[in-house]
């Protein structure tokens, strides 16, 4: 065929695996043209990789593979589950700000009663001098001076109220328990959509290794590390939060200091030391 097909046959799936660790399995199904092992994306990913590789132009088979994924999704749609994180309620002191506004309320009222109350009880003494018999007692003014100038017990001040209005609300705080928040777990884990081939490496002890895998897998979160991935169809759990992709092409990412980022192929290069794998 004039689009490569006939050099990918001669290549065989065994060399096809050794030179571009493509699943030897899956690298018979694409010589074969077995759509039924693989997914749609998984399928057109390899094809991509196989044409860079060997650059050839697979267009006959990749128009073969998309017709016969069309009429499988008719009769067959997946749904994504997406995780969502819920944040942690926050405790709220705005009772406190409440209480504090109205133990000062509380206290000016009492202040202004008990001014009102002093000034219509202050006792008047009439000292108007009339003319009285000889066996008329005299009134003693010594004794009137005395009921006169006998202080009446001074109310607490304004600010002396506020203080102690501060003081109770201080106290409740302090007996009030501490909740303490919850340390989210530090967490990298790979959560592949559909089937998904992944090539890895630790930057920092420069080990290598691939693996397929459909259920998810965890990395050390605390680790530097270089991922290539046979399609982006794939989602990404990071310390609590999810990313997600939808990409039918091969892809590359680097993960350091617990963020993932999306690197070129000439980026992947360099990281990986000049070596393509």
């Amino acid at each position: 065929m004039s689009d490569g097909f006939e050099k990918l046959k001669e290549i065989g799936a065994q060399k096809i695996h050794e030179q571009t660790h493509i699943p030897k399995e899956h690298a018979h199904s694409i010589i074969n043209k077995k759509f039924t092992k693989m997914n749609k994306i998984q399928y057109l990913g390899f094809i991509s990789i196989l044409e860079r590789e060997y650059s050839i132009k697979l267009d006959s088979l990749k128009n073969s593979a998309k017709e016969y994924f069309q009429e499988s999704e008719k009769d067959n749609k997946t749904t994504t589950e997406k995780l969502f994180v819920v944040p942690q309620r926050k405790k709220s002191y705005t009772k406190h700000y409440i209480l504090l506004a109205v133990l000062i309320l509380v206290a000016v009222a009492i202040f202004n009663t008990s001014t009102q109350e002093q000034s219509i009880n202050t006792p008047s003494v009439d000292l108007k001098i009339t003319e009285q018999p000889i066996s008329t007692p005299s009134i003693d003014l010594k004794t009137t001076e005395q009921l006169i100038d006998t202080p009446s017990p001074k109310p607490k001040t304004t600010t002396q109220i506020i203080q102690t209005a501060k003081k109770t609300v201080a106290k409740e705080k302090e007996s009030e328990p501490i909740v303490k928040e919850e340390a989210i777990p530090k967490v990298f884990k790979i959560i592949p959509n559909v089937k998904l081939w992944m090539w890895y490496a630790d930057v920092n002890t420069n080990k290598k290794k691939q693996k397929t895998f459909s259920d998810e897998f965890e990395l050390d979160a605390d680790g530097h590390w270089l991922l290539a991935l046979g399609h982006g169809d794939v989602s990404f759990m990071i310390n609590g939060k999810l990313e997600e992709y939808k990409i039918q092409k091969n892809i590359r990412f680097e993960y350091k200091n617990h963020k993932l980022r999306k690197i070129t192929y000439s980026e992947f290069l360099t990281l990986n030391k000049g070596k393509e794998w």
